[in-house]
């Protein structure tokens, strides 16, 4: 066994060997030997940026493009559905001869379903999403029947009128909106997954940039070194354009890699995240709304009742009140969580762009008032005025339920809008850096320069090679 000493100088023989092999090859084989290795260095810088390019654009792709635009083509499915049978609701509060807007309501409501599902079916990415789309588009037929079927026979026979609707509501509540939610689920989840992948990769993949373009970088200035020395020529301006390529190409890429990390990090957290939560908000509180009314409808059905308890803690848990609601900016302008759950409180707690808080906090005020009536339905119907509670729940002027919830509902969207904005902004911003075939970005130059460099150290070495021959 070698002793420590005896370890030292077989390390010691080597390295002398090494040495002496190189100062055994001639200049034009070092010369052929860097020209390979750069050049074998910059395929690796190409590559390795290639990747993180491709990496980011997938991410973007499919937080941008594919997630969640069906997303949201799900969650308006559900609030359309909501927003029908809601609208059925009320025409049967109201009766035949007062229900022409509910009914017009309807229809509005049936298309966008329709346009919605067609918007879904061109977008189908992940497994699972064909399934919920045909569920939704077989059974929203058979709910439109049996909403024709009860409206025809209401008049004649108002318990068989009432038994189609029930069914009808059952075939929302059972079917089409879990199917719904199926759907949103299934792209939030890819949604969230292809974001938490790249952000383990996109940094690492920006720093594994940076090292691999520093590695051709030292490889360079090494040959440029040894040219000086066997060739007597202080630059080689071949060379030393190529090293300064290799300083912008990194710089680009990296810096694009990073950019992009901002920006997809913008999109979802800052972004995406409220316009789940809001678009949720949406599609619960309408389904709320169309509970109230058929609890009026169904004459103080608890099943109703319950059903809108449960569905508007959704919204916020506990229920807010005017003294709740008037501590919330303390909260918000604290960067605090506010004293309360639900997807109110997640936009709340997620407040970022410009006009994103005074909306928020308006949407709670009139959400507030919205529950603060549904109180006064219900006290006027267990106390006999039915009329009275149906004009408070339909009533669209100010103090009226309607006006509360459509107020709400407007900041809402206004919310909605105001994030989507900035998530557009923030995808649309990653391809324009990437760019394309209307732009120029990393994804162009990098071939581009990657060429430019390896053709820039043949000419600067190939002519030195030649001198020998």
């Amino acid at each position: 066994m070698a002793t420590p000493v005896g370890k030292v100088a077989m390390a010691g023989g080597r390295t002398l060997r090494l040495q002496g092999a190189m100062r055994a090859r001639t200049t034009p084989q070092l010369l052929m030997l860097a020209l390979g290795g750069t050049w074998l260095l910059i395929a690796i810088v190409f590559l390795v940026a290639r990747s993180g390019l491709s990496d980011v654009r997938n991410a973007a792709q499919t937080i941008g493009r594919d997630s969640e635009p069906s997303v949201l083509y799900a969650r308006q499915i559900g609030l359309s559905l909501a927003d029908m049978h809601a609208s059925v609701a009320n025409a049967f509060v109201l009766g035949a001869g007062n229900d022409a807007d509910a009914w017009n309501t309807y229809q509005q409501e049936r298309q966008t379903v329709a346009d919605n599902l067609v918007n879904a079916a061109q977008n189908i990415t992940y497994a699972g999403e064909k399934d919920q789309i045909q569920t939704l588009g077989e059974n929203f037929v058979r709910y439109q029947d049996l909403i024709s079927q009860a409206v025809a026979t209401r008049a004649q026979n108002p318990s068989a009128s009432m038994g189609l609707f029930n069914q009808a509501d059952g075939l929302v509540h059972n079917t089409l909106f879990p199917a719904a939610n199926e759907l949103a689920r299934i792209n939030n989840d890819a949604l969230d997954q292809s974001y938490r992948a790249h952000r383990s990769t996109g940094i690492i993949m920006a720093v594994v940039v940076a090292l691999a373009g520093l590695s051709l970088l030292a490889a360079l200035v090494a040959t440029q070194f040894f040219l000086s020395r066997r060739t007597r020529r202080i630059f080689n301006p071949w060379l030393v354009t190529a090293s300064w390529l290799t300083v912008a190409l990194v710089a680009i890429v990296a810096g694009t890699l990073g950019a992009a990390n901002e920006h997809l990090r913008g999109a979802k957290q800052d972004a995406y995240d409220s316009i789940y939560a809001l678009t949720s908000a949406r599609t619960v509180s309408y389904d709320a709304n169309a509970d109230e009314s058929l609890w009026l409808v169904a004459q103080d059905d608890p099943r109703y009742e319950t059903s809108f308890m449960t569905k508007t803690r959704q919204i916020s848990d506990p229920w807010l009140t005017d003294t709740s609601v008037q501590n919330l900016p303390r909260y918000v302008d604290g960067h605090q969580s506010v004293p309360f759950s639900g997807y109110l409180a997640n936009e709340l707690n997620n407040i970022t762009f410009v006009g994103e808080r005074e909306a928020a906090l308006s949407a709670a005020i009139y959400w507030t008032k919205y529950l603060a009536l549904d109180g006064q339905i219900r006290s006027q119907e267990r106390s006999g005025d039915h009329a009275g509670a149906v004009a408070l729940d339909i009533g669209t002027n100010e103090g009226q339920s309607n006006w509360a919830f459509n107020t709400y509902d407007q900041y809402v969207v206004h919310l909605i809008d105001i994030n989507r904005n900035e998530f557009d902004k923030s995808i649309q911003q990653i391809f324009s850096d990437l760019g394309g075939a209307t732009s120029f970005g990393a994804d162009t130059l990098l071939p581009i320069l990657s060429l430019l460099i390896a053709s820039l150290v043949w000419f600067g070495l190939q002519p030195r090679i030649a001198e020998y021959r």
